[in-house]
């Protein structure tokens, strides 16, 4: 599948789950980091950041969706958490084997 089919059909499943309002103010304004990091995965910077809102998109209080750092997938439970150590400490507790103590 073509970079370009890839972002059409994110850019149309996140309109109807409502996460975006218009796709061209997402696709124009992709963050200087997703673009440096897509560029040196050899990915289309648009692809990057639209797989990151899909997967990790909060919206914030002043109404702009983003893809949120700290975000778990374990299973079919998505978190968001406030720092990086939360994060990892809820990885850690996830991993099999691991006892609580």
């Amino acid at each position: 599948m073509k970079h370009a089919t890839i972002s059409r059909l994110i850019l149309v499943l996140l309109g109807i789950s409502g996460h975006i309002d218009s796709a061209a103010a997402i696709t124009s304004t992709v963050p200087v980091g997703y673009v440096r990091a897509a560029n040196a995965l050899h990915l289309a910077p648009a692809d990057a950041y639209l797989t990151a809102l899909s997967r990790s998109g909060v919206r914030l209080d002043n109404g702009c969706l983003q893809p949120w750092p700290w975000t778990l997938t374990i299973g079919a439970v998505t978190a968001h958490y406030l720092a990086r150590a939360e994060a990892h400490s809820a990885l850690v507790a996830a991993e099999p084997g691991h006892h609580r103590h």
